[in-house]
């Protein structure tokens, strides 16, 4: 408490008191009273006498230690005093012991304990040894051992700031479900109350783990300007020396790290310091807050140019990294650019074939990916497994993860078989370098799960998806990856006519997301979309476009109104409306959608393919048949090339152009399409599918 005290320095210490929950409420005695039946139940109202307490007091103090695994956050009175503050706009102060403190600010930076260092240093001393006993040929071999030194002292300045995830993991993690009491009629009772009220236990959580995210962001911040104010006083240049630096400028490739420790006091202390911002940095990033990201990486990359130089590799590495970051905010161009910057510096440092340059090369694929340019993004991914291959092998993990990019691309490229193969080939590496339960080896059964759907084998991608499910469950908890396997079940299952458990599944995916990423994140927009398209299976087309329109907004904040993401729930949008019988909305909303893709996606693409159909729906509902006709043809030719005639999306064209056939007195051949309709949807989609009995009923109406 001491601490606290000093720190309200506007008010006269004797002024200052300090309420203990304890003593405010004596609940031994209340147990005891209600034991003895001296009070009636209703008479001790445990939570309108807290929250007046606290309204009352008007401050919060809430003691977070051990910092690592809070007990405040286990006992559900805790939690409800953190919230009902929350709620009133009650000051809320979190207060650690000093020592405890202390040791949070160690963890942030990434501090190792003396046990530590002396094994650092026994290590240390044990290479130097090995040096010394070199011999010639390992002197010649002196290329691939400046790497592997240089790798060493990359993972060693990335553990700076190392304790950072845990803080956010510690104290985010809130569950109220989860909390305890002394007394168990208590925590029956705030149950009940979050329950039946209109909070709700998810509102609760949700509130308490915001307040400590950004609580979390002052004590990061409080650490940065305590190592810049430290930092002014410190030498502004590094000291470098010719027999103990290397000039990045002159050095012939390839070039190595300046050495680090050959530098002064104040350069040591600045590297570290950009290396804590670099890491905290990266957390920011992966919680979506993308403006902080970019903030510490710019005070890391100012660091590295002064100290190390604008062609080092820490350099290079950190501009890569607010590209990154600039791809997650939509700055397609912006990222394009710093991606290409780094690539520059790496290739002049290392040549073509160094190691990092796969990671560039992967960030330079997303980027083309992200603006559409699918076939450049795949030479990119190509590139990137090229290097993998040369530098760790074909059986490497990280040559997996290129395969599932590059499966990944030529999914979206409507290349099914070819997709199939690269995922099936990282999978096989997955479960003989990591195992059968790893998150890698997860998610490539969801990818492939997700080729499973598109070729229109729900029943496979189900079962994909839930071996998926399971691992992600059990390793990885509440994840984007485990939210993202939820949502491509939801879809198979949606697929499959099964809407209600689609539903279940959907809001699942939609929690979980909302939960790890926050409502404005590319997956939950994708959510919301799926739902849209559900509700609309489900003929509700309020709840559909009401979905939509949410997304809708996300994109084009996101990504623009030119993006090809952005014309994709335009077309589904515009479908909806259709069926809602808004045909001059429709028909504007998907020209507009056509429009950008044309220009965005290949002319093979899926995607464009579904917004012929869709203009066409409603083409023919305005009449214009030739029109109508003329785009159905050639969504039909888009979709028998890359999905096959076999398809359900394919079949569902047929389905549409035989409507057509008919409205323009054709029934013959319109009824032979309606029976391939119906064949391929009884093989695949099986008999009890909505849309199987839909083209069932037309064929015998026509007989």
């Amino acid at each position: 408490m001491k601490p606290n005290c000093n720190d309200l320095s506007s008010q006269s210490r004797s002024a200052k008191y300090i309420w203990m929950c304890c003593l405010c409420v004596n609940q031994h005695r209340v147990v005891e009273a209600n034991q003895s039946g001296m009070f009636q139940q209703s008479v001790l109202d445990f939570e309108t006498e807290f929250r007046r307490r606290v309204l009352g007091i008007g401050r919060v103090l809430a003691m977070m230690g051990p910092w690592e695994d809070p007990t405040y956050l286990k006992r559900v009175w805790c939690i409800f005093e953190l919230f009902t503050a929350l709620q009133n706009k009650i000051d809320i102060v979190i207060v650690m012991p000093p020592a405890e403190r202390e040791r949070m600010s160690k963890i942030l930076l990434g501090s190792s304990s003396s046990k530590e260092k002396k094994h650092k240093k026994k290590n240390s001393k044990s290479r130097k040894e090995i040096h010394q006993q070199s011999s010639i040929k390992e002197k010649e071999e002196s290329l691939p051992k400046q790497r592997e030194q240089q790798k060493e002292q990359e993972q060693q300045h990335q553990q700076c700031g190392g304790g950072v995830d845990a803080l956010y993991k510690a104290l985010a993690n809130v569950s109220v479900q989860k909390a305890e009491a002394t007394v168990e009629e208590d925590r029956r009772r705030i149950m009940d109350i979050l329950q039946t009220s209109a909070t709700g236990f998810e509102a609760v959580n949700k509130s308490v783990t915001n307040y400590l995210r950004s609580w979390v962001r002052r004590a990061i911040d409080v650490i940065v300007q305590q190592q810049e104010e430290r930092m002014k006083i410190l030498p502004t240049k590094p000291k470098r020396h010719s027999d103990s630096a290397i000039s990045m400028a002159n050095t012939p490739k390839p070039k190595d790290l300046i050495k680090i420790n050959s530098e002064s006091a104040g350069t040591k202390y600045r590297l570290t310091h950009a290396a804590f911002c670099t890491n905290v940095a990266m957390l920011f990033q992966r919680n979506n807050e993308y403006d902080a990201a970019v903030d510490m990486f710019q005070k890391s990359l100012k660091i590295y140019q002064d100290d190390l130089g604008v062609d080092h590799v820490y350099t290079a590495a950190t501009i890569s990294n607010i590209g990154s970051v600039f791809l997650s905010q939509g700055k397609h161009a912006e990222a394009l650019k710093m991606h290409h910057r780094a690539l520059e510096i790496q290739k002049a440092l290392y040549g073509d074939n160094y190691q990092h340059l796969a990671t560039t090369y992967t960030s330079l694929g997303h980027c083309l990916h992200a603006i559409g340019d699918f076939d450049s993004a795949l030479k990119m991914y190509e590139r990137a497994a090229e290097i993998c291959v040369n530098t760790y092998g074909s059986t490497h993990q990280a040559t997996a993860s290129i395969y599932s990019s590059i499966g990944s691309m030529q999914l979206l490229k409507g290349s099914h078989q070819e997709a199939l193969n690269y995922f099936e080939k990282a999978l096989a590496i997955f479960i003989v370098s990591v195992g059968g339960n790893h998150p890698f080896t997860a998610k490539t059964y969801s990818d492939l799960g997700r080729i499973h759907h598109g070729n229109g084998d729900y029943n496979q991608s189900l079962l994909f998806q839930s071996k998926a499910i399971a691992i992600q469950s059990l390793v990885l908890g509440d994840h984007v990856d485990t939210a993202t396997s939820h949502l491509n079940k939801a879809r198979s299952l949606q697929a499959k006519g099964d809407y209600d458990e689609a539903l279940a599944v959907y809001n699942r995916a939609l929690k979980i997301f909302e939960r790890v990423v926050g409502n404005n994140h590319p997956s939950a927009a994708a959510t919301l979309c799926s739902l849209g398209s559900l509700y609309q299976s489900k003929k509700d087309y309020k709840k559909s476009l009401s979905m939509y329109k949410k997304a809708l907004s996300y994109y084009e904040a996101a990504f623009g109104k030119e993006h090809f993401s952005t014309a994709r729930v335009c077309s589904e949008m515009g479908s909806v409306l259709h069926d809602n019988g808004d045909a001059d909305e429709a028909l504007a909303i998907l020209q507009r959608a056509r429009d950008i893709q044309e220009v965005s996606l290949d002319k093979d693409h899926p995607s464009l393919a579904s917004t012929y159909v869709n203009l066409g729906r409603v083409l023919k509902a305005k009449k214009e048949y030739s029109q109508a006709m003329e785009l159905f043809r050639c969504a039909q030719d888009i979709q028998e090339r890359v999905l096959s005639s076999d398809h359900p999306t394919t079949a569902s064209t047929y389905f549409c152009i035989a409507s057509l056939l008919i409205e323009q007195g054709e029934a013959s051949d319109a009824l032979e399409l309606y029976k391939q309709c119906l064949t391929t949807q009884e093989k695949v989609l099986g008999p009890e599918n909505p849309l199987t009995k839909k083209t069932l009923r037309k064929i015998k109406s026509m007989n």
